[in-house]
């Protein structure tokens, strides 16, 4: 075989080292942030909100978002102009800023707001695919737009258009300033010292796998509806591989305790990584950490409109309006709602969702052994499906020792369509999942402000849960093996315990019988005691009764 081999190829040596490259490394998904984060095209606003304009002597333009009401193909968004009294609308994709239907013909891309992310020099499409705003200045508060002598001001932490000269057919041209608008702009929450976006999480997963190039691996499983890369990081086994404990944050956006939760466990692991190593920790487990699952959901929380509490659904789902801890296929129609205005709207069908696609496609790939989902609105320790769940047994003993770190209450957990759920009883095979909700501000701030329901914001209360979640996670890299390896084991099926008291009653009589007929027996000598001398046999028959 090497003769014929080596008889055969013609291929110079440079062209077959290349082919080897090229088909070693044809199966690496590692997607580089500085180039995907310049490339997103969508923008991020949801029914309910509303921006009113003043316009330069000439009264006032209202601008207001609604909700289709129904899953669609294409995630849109339906826009209501009203310019000092007379209307206008138009219905425009979430996912390019283009015109669908309606009466702005002229607003082929719609032009009041741009996407994220923008860098300076960047071109922006405005008005149609052909007219390009290139972007002159940025900082944390501006961006400027410019084509020719136009120019438009934009905030780069909505998107939202602030002030400059818009173009309207019937109108001329309009210099709008923004006036007034019912978001709630969480900027001071979203900084380095409390929450962060997909933006920042970005960069900061790039600069710790460079810091940690020989231990982190950062690499994208999927995209989210809007585009955003879903971040997976993967710290492997120093010796060999068997098994991966899983840990997922922001599944729902409107949850980034969950995503800080996750990165600061990621971050500490890796900065103690010598001495875990020490300990025989991640010598044969691979941790992989998903900080951020539903980065649409996160973008919304950071100015979704406070109340009515309903507006909680604009970050907890994704940019398709539907809750990802609903659409996995186990028991997918038993729980969650099937109408799409619900903040628990389960979608048309089982996993249609592109996060949910991703997930579950990585839980099928590798050897998950234990999975981690964090949530928040509670404190609390949550058994997946618990009237259905076999390993309750198991469970006993995983509760415990979460508990004892968290010190919340332990719960059982619905039947329906969750990733804990189906990782625990719809994967072809089986792995220890929990729930742990980290955090509840109580019903009077989901009344003032729903993201103070699911978040802290004292920075000792998040440095507190951050260590707590470490804690917990060392604890299940220690014991998850242990944990799957029980689900497993065989044991000797359990006697009720009725049954068990008869079978010791019967047990006890038949001993005390016996022992009562032999010391009867050898009372008349008919058992010799080995202990006592020989005596002669005696006539006269016993006579007893019993």
């Amino acid at each position: 075989m090497r003769n014929l081999a080596h008889t055969n190829t013609k291929l110079p040596p440079l062209i077959f080292i290349i082919l080897i490259v090229i088909v070693q490394t044809a199966h690496i998904t590692t997607v580089k942030a500085e180039v995907s984060i310049h490339k997103l095209e969508s923008m991020d606003v949801r029914g309910g909100i509303y921006t009113l304009y003043t316009i330069a002597n000439n009264g006032y333009m209202n601008v207001t978002y609604k909700s289709l009401e129904k899953y669609t193909e294409t995630p849109s968004i339906n826009v209501i102009i009203n310019v000092n009294g007379l209307e206008k609308w138009a219905v425009y994709s979430l996912t390019n800023r283009k015109l669908l239907y309606g009466e702005i013909q002229d607003w082929n891309i719609y032009p009041l707001w741009i996407p994220k992310c923008i860098q300076l020099n960047d071109e922006i499409p405005i008005y149609n695919y052909e007219t390009k705003f290139k972007c002159i200045f940025k900082n944390d508060t501006t961006i400027i737009l410019s084509h020719g002598n136009e120019k438009l001001i934009y905030d780069p932490f909505t998107g939202a258009l602030i002030e400059g000269e818009v173009r309207l057919n019937g109108y001329g041209s309009l210099y709008l300033k923004l006036n007034k608008t019912n978001m709630k702009i969480r900027r001071e929450y979203f900084s380095d010292d409390l929450y962060f976006d997909w933006e920042t999480l970005t960069l900061k997963l790039m600069r710790l796998e460079k810091e940690y190039a020989n231990i982190l691996k950062v690499y994208s499983i999927g995209r989210s509806v809007l585009g955003r890369e879903i971040w997976c990081c993967e710290i492997k086994a120093s010796e060999y591989e068997d098994g991966v404990v899983l840990i997922d944050g922001g599944m729902h956006g409107s949850e980034v305790i969950g995503v800080k939760v996750a990165y600061s466990i990621l971050e500490r692991i890796l900065s103690e990584y010598n001495e875990l190593q020490s300990r025989g920790v991640l010598k044969r487990l691979t941790l992989i950490i998903i900080p951020m699952l539903n980065p649409d959901g996160v973008e919304m929380t950071k100015y979704s409109p406070p109340t009515p509490s309903i507006r909680l659904k604009d970050g907890r789902c994704n940019a398709n309006g539907v809750d990802l801890n609903r659409n996995f296929n186990y028991e997918w129609s038993a729980g969650g709602s099937p109408l799409y205005n619900s903040t628990v709207y389960r979608g048309e069908l089982a996993e249609s969702e592109p996060e949910v696609k991703a997930l579950k496609d990585l839980m099928q790939r590798r050897k998950i052994v234990f999975y981690l989902n964090f949530h928040s609105g509670v404190r609390q320790i949550i058994i997946p499906a618990y009237q259905a769940n076999p390993y309750l047994n198991v469970y006993a003993n995983i509760t415990s020792t979460l508990s004892n770190i968290f010190g919340f209450e332990i719960v059982r957990g619905g039947v329906y369509g969750g990733s804990a759920n189906w990782c625990l009883m719809a994967r072809g095979e089986p792995a220890p999942s929990i729930i742990i909700e980290l955090y509840g501000g109580g019903t009077d701030a989901l009344n003032v402000d729903w993201f103070l329901f699911y978040n802290p914001v004292d920075e000792v209360e998040i440095r507190k849960l951050t260590i707590l979640g470490y804690q917990a996670t060392i604890q299940i890299l220690l014991n998850a093996k242990r944990w799957r390896d029980m689900m497993f084991e065989k044991t000797p099926p359990q006697l009720p315990w009725e049954s068990m008291k008869t079978t010791l009653t019967v047990t006890i009589i038949i001993v005390l019988g016996l022992a009562i007929y032999i010391k009867l027996r050898k009372s008349q000598g008919r058992i010799k005691d080995k202990s006592s001398p020989a005596k002669p046999p005696i006539n006269v028959e016993a006579k007893f009764t019993t």
